[in-house]
């Protein structure tokens, strides 16, 4: 018996299909067989964002991160405003 699509929260999608649910997006992907839903991005404001894709929010910088084993949302950096008006993206944990 070979697997067709993937089931979530009672959805049926096929082979190949994505969905976003909540802030991030999936795929359903055959694996040797077997059908398994997998994190190929995120979600904002519903806008679809892929691996290294970033936004702004609240003075802060996030980029999209898909890893094998792991996925968010992950802070990089803050923005500042100088005195000129103009805005520069800082590095977290770096001293200005």
């Amino acid at each position: 018996m070979c697997s067709v699509g993937c089931i979530h929260n009672g959805q049926h999608y096929k082979v190949g299909e994505q969905w976003p649910d909540g802030e991030f997006v999936f795929y359903c992907k055959n694996n040797g067989g077997r059908c398994r839903k997998v994190c190929i991005g995120c979600q904002h404001r519903n806008k679809r964002l892929y691996d290294g894709d970033r936004y702004s929010e609240k003075g802060s910088v996030y980029q999209c991160e898909i890893r094998p084993d792991s996925f968010g949302h992950k802070p990089v950096a803050c923005l500042s405003r100088e005195l000129d008006g103009s805005t520069i993206e800082r590095v977290i944990g770096c001293r200005w």
